[in-house]
């Protein structure tokens, strides 16, 4: 098999007005490199400072098809309510505030950030 190139990443983030309340970024991965490849983007959430979560939460991820140099594909990596919640109480609780998604091949390969409000 032929040896994985890194893929470039692009994204949009958009918080859906309908009920339950959802958060779908779409990102376009490229194979920016010379040999066929597959991703896997993860999706990493920082939480508003007031949920008192830690700094960097693994909330979502997909593969990519096999590209070869040059290809595309968009990728959806959906959040759900409970992705944005917290354990209080005895009950998951929306945290409200200002949210940091980050996108990357891990959790120290991030390439994007797109923050939104809940």
């Amino acid at each position: 098999e032929g040896e994985k190139e890194p893929l470039g990443t692009s994204a949009g983030l958009a918080a859906g007005p309908e009920e339950p309340l959802s958060v779908e970024m779409r990102l376009r991965v490229t194979n920016v490199g010379e040999q066929v490849g597959a991703d896997v983007p993860q999706l990493y959430l920082a939480f508003p400072a007031a949920a008192g979560e830690p700094p960097l939460l693994l909330r979502g991820f997909a593969r990519t098809s096999l590209l070869a140099p040059g290809g595309s594909e968009e990728v959806p990596l959906r959040l759900a309510a409970r992705d944005l919640s917290v354990w209080k109480g005895g009950e998951w609780v929306l945290a409200r505030g200002r949210y940091v998604a980050h996108v990357g091949s891990s959790s120290r390969d991030l390439r994007l950030e797109r923050s939104f409000e809940v």
